[in-house]
């Protein structure tokens, strides 16, 4: 719908109709010309969505770009669109149901000019803090299930500049950050007992990422477990090329958070870790590293 500045409705466009599909919890970014409308559609006997978005003029009341998928297999309500102003783009980004993340930069014609696949999970209903610069932005997410990432885009690049680690456990009820200084955010989260206010400081790394693919061949490693199949304990390990911090955790099939089994910053070399599944079900597991330029997931199957 349209309405005019005392509210009045003045066009209205349907998007998804009838009971060919099930389409809800919709989300909407306006450029200065366009919106951009996305949205998750209920797949069948599986238990992740197919996120899908158009782009619509308000002016003529017609679709500049139809509805189409931008990406599939994303976990139910963990996703989010953002115009960025300074690149004239905008930012989709999302979870995957294992708890790896998305982000897609599409224009208003509904071209997408970038994506990276290879990124930390953001949380179910989180915004983000954003600071622009002449040809690019900094965004930051809340990551599932703690601390920030930090994404630096240009108009066709996306790269994951850095991982900031925190003890705080995120809710899924409600996140919303700002830059409050140069280097420096606030978020605020709903919770159970009331918000949350949180501060992080010094969350942009001054170290070059130049883009996801120069981050394929960095020398970091994530092993398969020892032993596995396993019951009920495996070693796990993984190599660093240089210092760097690093979150390995174990989540389940659907993609619930297990166990965070290392969060921080770990100097360079090789690392062992130990995972016990005994008081868990039998059943395949996924464990997960994430640091500021790596990201890689090995499947564990416990049997008991």
């Amino acid at each position: 719908d349209r309405y005019d500045s005392n509210g009045n409705p003045e066009r209205e466009k349907d998007i998804s109709v009838g009971r060919s599909y099930r389409d809800w919890w919709p989300m909407i970014a306006g450029s200065t010309t366009h919106a951009l409308l996305l949205w998750q559609r209920f797949v069948d006997g599986q238990q992740v969505v197919k996120l899908m978005y158009a782009i619509y003029n308000p002016d003529n009341g017609e679709f500049v770009k139809g509805v189409a998928a931008v990406e599939s297999g994303v976990k139910y309500y963990t996703y989010d669109v953002q115009y960025i102003a300074s690149i004239d783009r905008f930012l989709v980004t999302g979870a995957y149901k294992n708890g790896a993340g998305f982000a897609f930069l599409i224009d208003d014609n509904g071209q997408v000019t970038a994506k990276n696949k290879n990124l930390p999970g953001l949380v179910r209903e989180a915004q983000p803090a954003i600071k622009a610069f002449d040809d690019g932005a900094f965004v930051v997410y809340p990551r599932h299930p703690n601390g920030l990432f930090v994404l630096k885009i240009g108009a066709s690049s996306i790269a994951l500049n850095n991982v900031v680690s925190d003890s705080y456990a995120w809710r899924y009820m409600g996140t919303d950050g700002i830059f409050t200084g140069e280097n420096a955010v606030y978020f605020v989260s709903l919770s159970e007992t009331g918000n949350v206010e949180k501060m992080f400081n010094n969350i942009v790394s001054t170290s070059r990422v130049k883009d996801d693919k120069a981050s394929v061949n960095t020398p970091f490693r994530l092993y398969p477990g020892v032993p596995n199949p396993f019951n009920p304990k495996t070693t796990i390990r993984y190599d660093l090329s240089r210092d760097a911090p690093i979150n390995l955790s174990v989540y389940d099939i659907s993609g619930r958070h297990i166990v965070t089994l290392t969060d921080g910053v770990q100097p360079a070399g090789s690392h062992v870790v130990h995972f016990d599944g005994n008081d868990l079900p039998s059943g395949v597991y996924c464990c997960t590293m994430i640091s500021h330029i790596f990201h890689q997931t090995t499947k564990l199957l416990l049997v008991k």
